[in-house]
């Protein structure tokens, strides 16, 4: 127990990608035997070791985000003139083998509350784990090459398994019942789920359960305090009030951002269309209702952008459009999306937020857009024009175009193209 701490304090003292490397190449074992073979490495890590590890690949990885690759080729991690004898491990190469770490610790009691009470496991930990397999990949997808496309889904393959061993300790009732689940863990879990495509419909059932009892003690408390309800007079804005400040557990402007785009994510997958739409009904469209009308003005211009791409993902997927057709009280349904991509599209085309807009933010706001116009969803009785919104965002566009990537230009021509077409 002892050394533990003083791992976690060394892991937690590194300072940059380079030496958390160095450190953690130091609990490596036979790394000749291969990414595939089972081995020694990282024995004298506990669950909580492999968090902060994975974590802080995570954090330095992003501090030296454009030196990735320099790491993986260096002469010290890992370079072919080097003898093999004397190979340092990459990153990527950690990075498997922390996770098979956490794969072995799982596996090693047969019942679940038996290793739940030997490990001390708590939800926290749970979705940190999640939270760093989401940000790898992301990570990984961003910096990849052909070459490296295999490697990818060998990863994808082994969080998938381990996630799978992940959710089976979640489901424990014994584990919630003394470690409810926090916001901020609800929602990076679900961001992670859509991340690996992970659909566990359980899971996300009592998750989304989880955040609306969060979202209800809030409402309550906001409403004791002056704030109309969820649809009343101030929709349009949120309540002055310091959630950083106050001990109650509450949402995140990110944390509500970051559900949504896991949720929509998961709309990548055919099979789940249909369960997300009955999600929709039964949590969605109150939390989504609660974050519109309770939270908005909390958002920053990323969070924007990425929402507004989300619920143009669930649109244009027409999980809420399939709703409409099978549910007999679909017209309140649709009324209620009506209302949020009014008031969200119409907080994200202010001219102030305009103005502080990355490239990457209107692209994705442009992309949105022309999937909403092009998915059947109608906004403009709430006075909220698709056109309008479209030529707004492109005049800011024009202003930028020199630093859009090659990404972001392929995106504001697809959204171009679709406009184009709708408007024949």
């Amino acid at each position: 127990m002892r050394e533990n701490i003083v791992i976690n304090k060394n892991l937690m003292a590194t300072q940059n990608l380079s030496d958390l490397l160095d450190l953690l190449s130091q609990h490596v074992d036979n790394l000749l035997e291969g990414d595939n073979n089972d081995n020694n490495s990282f024995k004298s890590f506990n669950l909580v070791n492999c968090v902060t590890g994975l974590n802080r690949l995570v954090k330095t990885s992003k501090q030296q985000n454009t030196r990735f690759n320099n790491f993986n080729k260096s002469s010290h991690h890992g370079s072919e003139n080097n003898n093999s004898k004397e190979k340092s491990p990459n990153k990527d190469q950690l990075e498997i083998l922390i996770v098979k770490r956490i794969d072995k610790i799982l596996g090693e009691k047969t019942e679940v509350k038996a290793l739940i009470n030997y490990y001390d496991i708590q939800p926290r930990q749970i979705s940190s784990i999640l939270w760093a397999f989401g940000s790898l990949l992301t990570d990984n997808n961003n910096n990849s090459s052909g070459s490296s496309n295999e490697k990818n889904k060998y990863k994808v393959e082994l969080y998938r398994k381990v996630t799978d061993k992940l959710v089976f300790v979640l489901l424990e009732p014994s584990l919630l019942e003394n470690h409810p689940l926090k916001s901020q863990e609800i929602a990076n879990i679900i961001w992670a789920f859509g991340k690996l495509l992970f659909f566990n419909e359980t899971v996300i059932n009592n998750l989304l359960q989880c955040a609306i009892e969060i979202i209800e003690t809030d409402v309550t408390d906001l409403n004791g305090r002056g704030q109309k309800n969820i649809g009343g007079q101030n929709a349009d804005r949120s309540y002055n009030y310091d959630y950083n400040n106050n001990s109650q557990d509450r949402f995140t402007s990110q944390g509500l951002s970051n559900t949504f785009i896991g949720i929509a994510n998961l709309c990548k997958n055919y099979d789940t269309t249909d369960k997300i739409s009955l999600l929709w009904k039964n949590y969605l469209n109150t939390i989504a209702t609660y974050m519109f009308t309770k939270r908005l003005s909390d958002f920053n211009c990323q969070e924007l952008a990425n929402t507004t791409h989300a619920f143009a993902k669930l649109s244009l997927g027409e999980v809420l459009l399939q709703q409409k057709k099978k549910d007999n009280n679909s017209k309140v349904v649709m009324i209620d999306l009506n209302m949020i991509l009014s008031n969200l599209l119409k907080l994200a085309t202010n001219s102030k937020n305009l103005a502080m807009f990355s490239p990457q933010h209107l692209a994705n706001l442009l992309y949105a857009v022309a999937k909403i116009g092009g998915s059947g969803v109608e906004v403009c009785s709430s006075n909220i024009h698709i056109k309008n919104i479209f030529l707004s965002l492109l005049k800011r566009t024009n202003m930028n175009f020199i630093k859009f990537n090659c990404q972001e230009v392929s995106m504001v021509a697809w959204a171009l193209a679709i406009v184009e077409t709708n408007a024949r």
